[in-house]
């Protein structure tokens, strides 16, 4: 009882060094926000599983999307009973043949190799030029700022598609619009006239951010203007950014499409071994055509991939947007 009444009389312990809170770095909290939404989670997902559908295609077909099988000539999906020709279904051909006996589901899924590419590639190099232009005309003005934006403004006078196509009817037939049948040139068709909407939209950030009272001590303390820009300026346009990507994604994939559809996209591959990328879904759409009355699903397979993709891209680029931008950062934990 002694023992009892004299531990309780002890006062407590007292800690042996101070209590330090795990801090939580910044990319753990945007993947933490970006995980709490449902639909960006969603959207990611769809994306990795396209991603992995190009990459991996030889996985998951063994049929060669270039080989043409006319005595396969229009074979129906292993779903249908037969084909308005009376053919039957076969099961090595799950989405059947198109007109000239290729594979469709093959032709999809390595389609999706060269859409997934015209989406990353040409919206990167995009970016890279925009926020170099938008943050270099916003922060330094001047005459940089004019000459910056009258080139802008020369761009955004015609259609992005009107200049698309000048372009690659121009250089199709030139070595560059040869170079890997036609993708590079289409690349280079997209990135070198659809910059203009980031760097503006980038600049008129900068334009505002220059003048906040962090950039005003950063520059009291010496820091020098390309620290200001990428240490305050870059992570606060972030934002921005992203959601300019997320919109740019979509485009390039439809843009790619239009082309192809008007017979101005990457040039026909006869076999495997020509290229890593053999066809594209605005080929198959365009090819499809032919086929659209006999057998739709052939045109249909690609569009429903393309409307799929952009809006998976939408969904994810809207919830990295929330995560990503500096104001909300203090609000959901």
């Amino acid at each position: 009882m002694a023992t009892l009444t004299q531990s309780a009389g002890k006062a407590p312990t007292a800690s042996k060094g101070p209590i330090t809170a795990k801090s939580e770095g910044q990319w753990q909290m945007i993947w933490r926000r970006l995980r709490r939404n449902k639909l960006a989670m969603g959207g990611l997902i769809v994306l990795i599983l396209f991603v992995f559908m190009g990459v991996g295609a030889p996985l998951l077909t063994r049929q060669d999307p270039t080989e043409f099988n006319l005595g396969k000539d229009q074979l129906p999906q292993v779903w249908v009973a037969e084909s308005p020709a009376k053919l039957k279904p076969n099961p090595e051909y799950i989405f059947g043949t198109d007109s000239a006996g290729r594979d469709v589901f093959s032709r999809m899924v390595y389609g999706a190799r060269t859409s997934v590419f015209v989406g990353l590639i040409p919206t990167t190099i995009i970016m890279l030029i925009g926020m170099i232009a938008g943050m270099s005309s916003g922060f330094f003005g001047g005459a940089l700022d004019n000459v910056l934006m009258r080139i802008v403004d020369m761009l955004e006078a015609f259609p992005d598609i009107l200049f698309y196509i000048v372009l690659t009817v121009a250089l199709r037939e030139t070595a560059f619009g040869n170079a890997a049948n036609g993708l590079l040139l289409l690349f280079f068709a997209l990135a070198v006239v659809s910059w203009g909407g980031i760097a503006r939209l980038v600049r008129g950030t900068t334009l505002g951010l220059r003048s906040r009272e962090f950039v005003d001590a950063a520059r009291s303390m010496g820091a020098s203007s390309a620290f200001i820009i990428f240490k305050h300026i870059l992570p606060n346009a972030l934002g921005i950014i992203v959601v300019w990507a997320a919109l740019a994604m979509p485009r390039m994939i439809i843009a790619e499409a239009t082309l192809a559809y008007l017979g101005l996209g990457m040039k026909p591959v006869s076999s495997m071994g020509d290229s890593y990328f053999l066809t594209s879904w605005g080929q198959i759409i365009s090819e499809g055509r032919s086929s659209l009355n006999s057998q739709p699903w052939v045109l249909l397979t690609s569009s429903l991939c393309i409307a799929l993709i952009v809006v998976a891209v939408t969904f994810f680029g809207n919830g990295l947007r929330d995560a990503v931008d500096p104001q909300q950062r203090g609000a959901g934990k």
